[in-house]
């Protein structure tokens, strides 16, 4: 039985319950905690994981971040002083949730990929349920970039989708839709000197098409995903393929490009009769700088059937890369100096024609 830890609020470290004075600098415990009890009684009593350690190997440290299904939290590796990002499921008593939960750690592993973020371990929680032991990201979401930015480089889009549609194309190859990619759900690393790298995160939602006899977790007439990023065919509730997933990155893609959603709208009712019927406005009626040929490309992900949309990850991500060589001089010049670029792509390599990186 794990005694359980607290933090000190004067050397940063966890210290065992029974402790009562710091290790590391010799003064007390009690008073100081005390004093500072309130907040962090309040997130231990929502976080009764907190302080614990699971399987003698992750100290829960701290709640990250949160969802409809599932919490979490930062926790370090005791043996290999590393931090890594625990999952678990919001409601224990949830048994779609916890079998969510176990299917997410097999759809990551049958992956793995650069642009996919990793599973390192699973276990078992106190309660029975599952939790994973992902790679932990330090960086920012898509979602914050785009808040934050408002107009990101033309140069930083490409390099960054590009990578998603990698990302994604293995993934589709795996016989895996995501099924709720969205901003929030596109994770940027940051690395220093060179360009973020980027991670597709929470597979809770995706569906394994190879599993022909898969027991069906979504009820029928439920919507499963993010309605504001769905399909038209997925707001109607059909059989979905990866060119479902391809809409998405479109719907995506507009917004890094724009700072705005092509289909919003003030209620729920016009938001899905935006995406089923109306046409969203041209991208360069909101950025004139996006060359043509990118807009037209944006255009072609967001088609309302599927048949006229890329038959693939890859292919959306050639059209978008042969778009950025086009016109190459006007992406080129709208480059900002301080925004790093990657020059390699899991699948794409320039052309021989291209000087070198």
């Amino acid at each position: 039985m794990n005694e359980g830890f607290r933090w000190c609020p004067h050397c940063g470290r966890p210290h065992r319950l029974s402790e009562r004075a710091c290790t590391v600098t010799g003064k007390p415990l009690e008073s100081e905690i005390n004093q500072r009890a309130a907040p962090q009684r309040a997130a231990t009593a929502r976080s009764p994981l907190i302080g614990s350690v699971l399987d003698g190997k992750y100290l829960i440290l701290r709640a990250i971040g949160s969802g409809g299904m599932g919490t979490v939290f930062e926790a370090e590796n005791i043996a290999l002083k590393r931090l890594v990002a625990v999952k678990v499921v919001s409601k224990p008593d949830s048994q779609e949730a916890l079998l969510r939960l176990a299917r997410e750690a097999s759809i990551i592993s049958s992956i793995q990929h650069t642009n996919i973020c990793e599973i390192h371990d699973v276990g078992v929680l106190p309660n029975g349920g599952p939790y994973l032991v992902l790679e932990r990201l330090v960086g920012d979401t898509l979602a914050a970039r785009i808040r934050a930015q408002r107009r990101i480089s033309l140069t930083n889009i490409i390099d960054i989708f590009a990578q998603i549609l990698s990302g994604l194309q293995a993934a589709h190859v795996a016989q895996i839709l995501h099924r709720d990619l969205k901003p929030q759900n596109v994770f940027l690393v940051e690395r220093a000197g060179c360009s973020s790298l980027v991670k597709i995160v929470d597979f809770g939602l995706a569906r394994d098409l190879s599993a022909s006899a898969e027991r069906r977790l979504t009820k029928p007439g439920r919507l499963c995903g993010t309605v504001q990023y769905m399909s038209p065919e997925q707001l109607r509730g059909e059989v979905l393929d990866q060119r479902s997933d391809i809409f998405t990155v479109g719907v995506v893609l507009y917004e890094a490009l724009t700072g705005r959603h092509p289909f919003a709208a003030p209620t729920a009712i016009e938001l899905q009769t935006n995406i089923l019927r109306n046409d969203p406005r041209p991208v360069r009626s909101l950025r004139p700088d996006v060359p043509v040929v990118i807009e037209q490309v944006v255009a072609w992900a967001m088609s309302r059937t599927p048949a006229d949309r890329p038959s693939s990850a890859i292919a959306l991500q050639r059209a978008l890369l042969q778009a950025a060589r086009d016109s190459g001089p006007s992406i080129a010049a709208l480059h900002d100096e301080d925004e790093p670029v990657s020059v390699t792509n899991p699948i794409w390599s320039p052309p021989s024609s291209s000087p070198a990186a």
